[in-house]
């Protein structure tokens, strides 16, 4: 699952047109979704990513990256290392080092 895009209105978060909330605001906001993906999937098979710039609907790029930082907070360095880089790496076969 790629857990991105949650900046797209099409979410229907309540964010006015023109606000950018804070990194907190929107890991709240997120984090049902988000958790859901995680239980789901599990994070062997999550990809954070940005859908940037069509999150800027609602966000900053700095914004949406610290939002997910928050959201994983609570994952193992492993977790996180899969979430951001090496589940991508596999599955677009990027060939990046380990």
């Amino acid at each position: 699952m790629k857990g991105g895009g949650f900046g797209i209105r099409l979410w229907g978060f309540d964010i006015a047109e023109g606000e950018r909330p804070s990194s907190d605001v929107l890991a709240e906001l997120w984090r049902p979704f988000f958790e859901t993906g995680l239980e789901l999937f599990g994070t062997e098979r999550v990809i954070l990513e940005s859908n940037y710039p069509v999150d800027g609907q609602t966000t900053t790029f700095t914004a949406l990256w610290n939002a997910f930082k928050r959201l994983t907070r609570g994952c193992s360095d492993d977790e996180k290392r899969m979430l951001y880089r090496e589940n991508a790496n596999r599955a677009y076969r990027l060939g990046l080092e380990t």
